[in-house]
């Protein structure tokens, strides 16, 4: 992913925003490398011996690992030699691949179906109702990356912060990429992008943030992918 900077936060014209995006703030990122998908039932069974997804079956082992909480993630990620998990700023400035908009397609929901599994077109049909799909089923963005909005949602480095001004003072206080976001952590939750499956176009904005409990294996909803420096 080439270096540059960019606007983090509420996306111009986005009235769907929550306080937690704001303010939009001015974030510069050095170049870095980030797998091109979230990584996949068969990936993590390769490298961990195991596969604890809580949805294994559906689509097969190309679909996202799921059911891992932050440790894991991280665990994982820095096994691979050098690598490490994606903070907050980095996956907000790989998602965007260059864009302003709502979401990576545009600022109309009617083009989420074509990039991505969400409420809309996730349904296995009546039996087994929305699921996971395996990766790469729909268009990239402008970096090549696949899925970056819905399928699961993805754990980041960084600790949560309920907005981007920590300090009160109208502006952003992270304005690098790289490391992580992790002064005050108080709250010990670990911050989650990107949402899943089931959720309705309002989370799939590219600025939309969660946040879990470190330790928290969610009921397979939450996956990741890894980053490295260059």
């Amino acid at each position: 992913i080439p270096g540059g900077t960019f606007i983090m936060g509420c996306s111009p014209g986005d009235e769907d925003c929550d306080i937690d995006e704001y303010p939009p703030h001015e974030v510069t990122v050095s170049s870095f490398e980030m797998l091109e998908t979230e990584v996949t039932e068969i990936q993590y069974w390769s490298v961990a011996g195991e596969n604890p997804s809580c949805l294994f079956g559906f689509d097969g082992p190309h679909t996202p690992v799921e059911c891992i909480d932050w440790y894991e993630a991280k665990a994982f990620c820095e096994a691979l030699g050098g690598g490490r998990l994606c903070t907050e700023a980095e996956w907000e400035y790989a998602a965007r691949g260059g864009t302003t908009t709502k979401y990576y397609c545009g600022d109309d929901s009617s083009c989420l179906d074509d990039i991505a599994w969400w409420w809309s077109n996730s349904s296995y049909g009546p039996q087994f109702g929305r699921q996971k799909h395996e990766v790469k089923g729909k268009e990239p963005n402008d970096y090549g990356l696949y899925d970056m909005l819905g399928n699961v949602a993805e754990w980041v480095e960084d600790c949560w912060h309920n907005d981007y001004d920590l300090n009160d003072d109208g502006e952003g206080d992270w304005d690098v990429g790289y490391p992580a976001w992790m002064a005050d952590c108080s709250s010990g939750s670990r911050v989650v992008r990107g949402s899943y499956f089931l959720a309705f176009a309002s989370h799939l904005r590219m600025s939309h943030r969660g946040g879990n409990e470190p330790s928290f294996a969610s009921q397979g909803a939450v996956g990741f992918r890894c980053c490295k420096s260059e």
